[in-house]
């Protein structure tokens, strides 16, 4: 019996399953069983299992899994007082989110709305269903252009944003134009299915057929060897771009030299993308032709590509080709913490050093690779980082004690990192470092147990 006993605890402590008394096993492996029971639909089984878990750091999870089972079927009030119980957990989200999905596919408008607004995770799905109840109880006109960017994506968008995709088309406001541009951005993404599905808001003497595409990206190279000689419509046209683009991905100067010869047939702004697709596939494979063809591109570049410019001019150290780079990028782009510090180094090269120094004093202060390139440039030296900040006892248990992070913690201890995870980041989303450190050391001792076994 002695024996059987310490078994039990040196196979608890190397699966990092058990902290605790030893009821806490037995509530475990109830968790693990309702948690199966879930996951093959066994909603009796759940049922029956759950009154054993109270208590338990995951019980709420059980409560969740009852109710997510029988969603159709529940009232609003059992609904929202979960919702309430939980508020600010991942479970409040996950919940409401669910929810509000049922609500939407009953049309229940003015309850979605209600519920929307408590939305923290930003959920495409659910983004569309709320532009969908804005248009039909309030026929807001803003809907419209909030949905534009949702459109300009080259994956398939959920279901929900069907309708309100089809009400921009019925109101004029997504033109011929803009549907070419969704055709463009899912052949650079190779979602080459969407294509029958975007083709169908073109009208219908304008569409290409979409199994074209899927022709062009087998062999681009024979597509182009035997293609139509006359490219008068667009239809005709875009598919021959698209091999152009496939060719350049591997051999960009040969496709650079072939579109050079039909160049003519295509009008500016489609010879400007052609040159921008084929400049950044030079530049990612280091062609010093690069920056000639994105100057054939004009200024119409987007943010990838005017990376890749700025990387392609930085190899031929030309400083005004990457401060102009920099310049062109979006506000959010020109924010991070490379581009930051190349246009500083890029204002000192063209000689505008107060300009530099000014975007290099800030960044030097950034505890990362760039900002101490910043402090390097600005002749600052590097010593030895300073003590990291120790936790004392009681922020340990303070935060072991809040109950997302013990819930992250039973995971983990379960075995289940993901959920752990998810819990974790969950938590802890807006914190500083200090206010995380102190629960780092429960995270370890797991595999401080299983370390000083294997030592003993």
């Amino acid at each position: 019996m002695k024996n059987t006993i310490a078994n039990a605890l040196l196979a608890c402590a190397l699966t990092a399953a058990c902290i605790g008394p030893l009821h806490a096993m037995d509530q475990d492996a109830a968790f693990m069983s309702a948690r199966e029971a879930f996951q093959k639909g066994n909603i009796e089984r759940l049922s029956r299992i759950a009154p054993d878990l109270q208590g338990h750091p995951l019980s709420a999870y059980v409560t969740y899994w009852q109710l997510r089972s029988r969603l159709n079927e529940s009232s609003a009030p059992v609904v929202e007082a979960f919702i309430s119980d939980n508020r600010e957990s991942l479970l409040n989200e996950r919940l409401r989110a669910d929810w509000l999905r049922v609500l939407a596919r009953n049309q229940n408008w003015e309850a979605f709305e209600r519920g929307f607004a408590g939305v923290v995770v930003e959920d495409t799905e659910l983004t569309c269903y709320a532009l969908q109840a804005r248009i039909i109880l309030h026929r807001d006109a803003t809907a419209f252009k909030d949905a534009r960017p949702l459109w300009f994506i080259g994956s398939p968008q959920p279901d929900s944003c069907v309708p309100v995709f089809d009400a921009m088309v019925r109101q004029g406001l997504l033109e011929e134009d803009d549907v070419w541009s969704r055709i463009r951005l899912a052949l650079e993404s190779n979602n080459l299915s969407l294509i029958h599905q975007i083709v169908l808001y073109l009208p219908a003497a304008k569409r290409p057929d979409p199994r074209v595409f899927e022709t062009v990206a087998r062999n681009p190279q024979r597509y182009l060897d035997h293609r139509s000689p006359k490219l008068k419509s667009r239809a005709e046209r875009e598919p021959v771009m698209f091999a152009l683009v496939r060719v350049g991905q591997s051999l960009p100067t040969a496709a650079a030299a072939r579109f050079e010869k039909m160049e003519s047939q295509f009008d500016a702004q489609e010879q400007a993308y052609v040159w921008g697709q084929l400049a950044t596939s030079g530049a990612m494979k280091h062609r010093p032709e690069a920056l000639v063809w994105f100057a054939r591109a004009g200024d119409r570049l987007t943010d990838r590509q005017l990376n890749w410019r700025a990387r392609a001019a930085l190899r031929q150290q030309d400083w005004a080709t990457v401060l102009a780079s920099t310049e062109a990028m979006s506000p959010k782009e020109r924010q991070v913490p490379v581009w930051r510090y190349w246009r500083a180094r890029s204002l000192l090269a063209v000689g505008r050093t107060a300009e530099g120094n000014a975007l290099l004093a800030p960044l030097s202060f950034e505890h990362s690779f760039y900002g101490q390139l910043a402090m390097e440039e600005l002749g600052t030296n590097i010593g030895m980082a300073p003590d990291g900040y120790r936790p004392s006892a009681d922020e340990i248990a303070a935060m072991e004690r809040v109950p997302g992070i013990a819930r992250a913690l039973k995971f983990y201890q379960l075995g289940l990192r993901y959920e752990g995870a998810l819990e974790w980041r969950w938590t802890t989303r807006g914190l500083s470092d200090k206010v995380v450190l102190p629960v780092i050391p429960s995270f370890l001792s797991p595999d401080l147990v299983v370390s000083a076994i294997q030592q003993s």
